[in-house]
């Protein structure tokens, strides 16, 4: 088995983690996603008991919607893996925090894919991601509200290798955030601005042979595009 996904297994027990750890030597993939409102049994020590027994060169980790996941976890997680981690979901792990984002990116600088929608990272974690992690493709940085262009332009300087970039609900993202993107990571094929602040779309977007998606819903200070970018071929 190379890769394992459990989907709203709310009665998966910590037991259950020990015996795929110490049995799946050639895993690769692990994902846990949380569903509905029932606590999932053992969640509070579900990383900590996987690491301790998964022994394999983990590949892509997912965690979402485990309040329960710490800092210390994902830096023990990181430290265990650092060699062969290179995808990380931990979207709407609340409890995640600039300080578990810092000792990610600086231990696994291999990562290419970071999603953290609705976790409580703030610049100051997303600035060390960007400066550590230069082969990112895909962030996911999605309703973290305290992100500014601050953060956000130094990723964009920082990772031109960017295929995929979500800041959508980040209300203090604006035209600055947009404009770096545009202008210094070429690859771009999935950009969503969704309810942030930009008031206007520059023409730049054009240059980005390789974008299909643009996605600029709900802003609410986001003036006409220009002509010759509303007349352009994107959803």
């Amino acid at each position: 088995i190379q890769q394992l996904r459990f989907v709203g297994c709310q009665n998966l027990d910590q037991d259950t983690i020990k015996i795929i750890g110490s049995n799946s030597p050639k895993l690769k993939n692990l994902c846990f996603i949380r569903e509905g409102t029932k606590n999932w049994s053992g969640s509070n020590d579900v990383l900590s008991v996987l690491v301790k027994n998964c022994a394999c060169e983990l590949v892509s980790v997912s965690f979402v919607g485990f309040d329960s996941i710490t800092d210390i976890g994902v830096n023990y997680m990181a430290e265990c893996y650092y060699m062969s981690l290179q995808k990380v979901n931990f979207n709407q792990c609340k409890g995640l925090t600039d300080k578990g984002l810092e000792g990610l990116a600086t231990t696994c600088t291999y990562l290419k894919e970071v999603s953290l929608n609705s976790t409580s990272v703030t610049d100051k974690g997303v600035t060390i991601l960007a400066e550590k992690c230069s082969r990112l493709q895909k962030v996911d940085l999605g309703g973290c509200p305290k992100l500014t262009d601050s953060s956000i332009v130094y990723l964009a300087q920082k990772c031109a290798k960017l295929n995929l970039i979500n800041v959508s609900g980040c209300i203090k993202v604006g035209d600055a955030s947009l404009e770096a993107f545009l202008s210094s990571c070429l690859l771009l094929q999935n950009i969503d601005f969704s309810n942030t602040g930009i008031t206007a779309i520059p023409a730049l977007v054009l240059g980005l042979r390789g974008l299909r998606v643009l996605d600029v819903k709900n802003c609410k200070e986001l003036t006409r595009p220009p002509k010759e970018v509303a007349e352009g071929d994107l959803e």
